[in-house]
């Protein structure tokens, strides 16, 4: 189900400038490569894949590390409290946090 939240209604805009309407707000629950289950809220609009927003990801207490694909450190997202670490591969260009969405 898609909820109406504060942001249902908004416009963002994408990259080619074209408007992008929010249609509200889900919450999905998926599980990391590593076997993380997280519950993540999403904007729900009309795209081909899911974007996460750095900022809000390290406001939600995470760091973001990200290295070149060929860094053997590689790129990953960690909690600050539990010291979970969910690793993400680039994939053409954009860095992926790798999930299964598991269904309600």
């Amino acid at each position: 189900p898609v909820y109406k939240g504060k942001s249902n209604g908004n416009t963002y805009t994408a990259a080619n400038g074209t408007p992008i309407e929010n249609l509200g707000e889900q919450i999905v629950t998926m599980v990391t490569r590593e076997g993380i289950w997280k519950d993540l809220a999403f904007q729900s609009c009309d795209v081909t894949r899911p974007l996460a927003s750095v900022r809000k990801i390290c406001e939600a207490g995470h760091s973001v590390v990200s290295n070149p694909s060929w860094d053997e450190r590689g790129s990953s997202i960690i909690n600050q409290a539990s010291k979970e670490q969910m690793w993400m591969v680039e994939r053409d260009g954009p860095y992926v946090l790798e999930t299964r969405v598991i269904p309600k």
